[in-house]
């Protein structure tokens, strides 16, 4: 055999074996690609399955806080921060606060009126409070505050708060305290010979008859109030609670408001009629509720006749010695 044809062999044996050798690498390639495929996919699925955990770890946590709600208004009432009911009281001045412990004297939250649960004082205040009214309930322990909140609940009152931690927690929060006699607040009370709490009052004093205000009794009144305010209003109007009257600094030592009278040395403010004075029911439609409003306060106001409800509202507060009210019924 030439060399020249040897050689032509061993050319052809070359390039033969770096074609077959391309053709092994590209198709190990080809096969490698699958499994690359696979592992992206494996960790993408496990990616989406910790997004899932993690989405119901959230969902549970929310069923959870949910359940705890629910479970919490089932007792009929909602437990809440001394930090809470700061804000309670100051979003809601019609807001009643009741004290159930025998140590009120000792201190007590601003405005807040005693009816002891241990002597049945709480039990005999129940028919006349209003069971749509807030209430606030505290102590000062767990035990009796829990049984003064649902003595309210069973009785069918539907908004109704406990003091968490109780009196404690307020102080502890370095909120505003009042020291002095329960009775007092226990016995402020506002009547009227015209008619009796809860019942009609008569045509005379509203729109349709001679629009003058009924005569108004006090009794009880803490020794050491400064000045009395009182506020008359509907909060059955169709647009939101209607204010028929207001009168601040009334003489603590009063003891009863004429017929068609003022007090002597008082300040009729603005009502919604946009004037100062009195305005007798007159609702458009249906029974309206008429609260005449009794508050005994440590100062006197310096408002003018100018001022109306909100104004009064923002003075008052911090300064309530005792309050009560008188509710009337009128139809149209």
């Amino acid at each position: 055999m030439s060399g020249n044809k040897l050689l032509k062999i061993l050319l052809f044996s070359m390039i033969s074996l770096v074609f077959l050798t391309t053709f092994s690498l590209m198709g190990a390639c080809r096969a490698d690609e699958p499994a690359d495929t696979g592992t992206q996919t494996e960790t993408e699925d496990e990616e989406a399955a910790e997004e899932s955990t993690e989405e119901e770890d959230i969902e549970e946590e929310a069923d959870e806080a949910a359940d705890m709600e629910e479970e919490e208004m089932a007792a009929g009432y909602m437990d809440i921060t001394a930090a809470e009911a700061k804000k309670l009281i100051d979003n809601n001045p019609d807001l009643i606060i009741i004290d159930v412990s025998p140590k009120y004297d000792e201190g007590h939250l601003p405005g807040a009126v005693n009816y002891y649960l241990g002597d049945g004082s709480l039990d005999a205040a129940i028919p006349d409070l209003d069971p749509e009214a807030m209430y606030l309930v505290y102590c000062h322990v767990d035990s009796v505050s829990i049984s003064g909140a649902q003595k309210l609940v069973d009785a069918g009152f539907m908004n109704v708060y406990r003091l968490e931690g109780n009196y404690a927690a307020w102080v502890d929060a370095g909120y505003e305290v009042e020291t002095g006699s329960g009775d007092d607040a226990a016995m402020l009370s506002i009547t009227s010979p015209a008619f009796e709490n809860d019942s009609d009052i008569p045509e005379k004093f509203s729109c349709d008859g001679a629009n003058i205000n009924p005569e108004l009794v006090f009794e009880g009144l803490p020794s050491d109030a400064v000045s009395l305010v009182l506020i008359v209003d509907d909060p059955d109007a169709p647009g939101g609670t209607w204010v028929h009257w207001t009168v601040w600094n009334i003489d603590p030592s009063t003891s009863s408001i004429p017929e068609n009278s003022v007090p002597a040395g008082s300040v009729e403010g603005t009502t919604d009629l946009g004037v100062p004075g009195y305005g007798g029911p007159c609702p458009p439609s249906g029974t309206h509720r008429y609260f005449f409003k009794l508050y005994a306060l440590d100062i006197a106001l310096d408002l003018d006749a100018s001022a109306i409800v909100s104004d009064i509202e923002a003075a008052i507060e911090g300064h309530i010695l005792a309050s009560a009210e008188l509710i009337g019924l009128y139809s149209n």
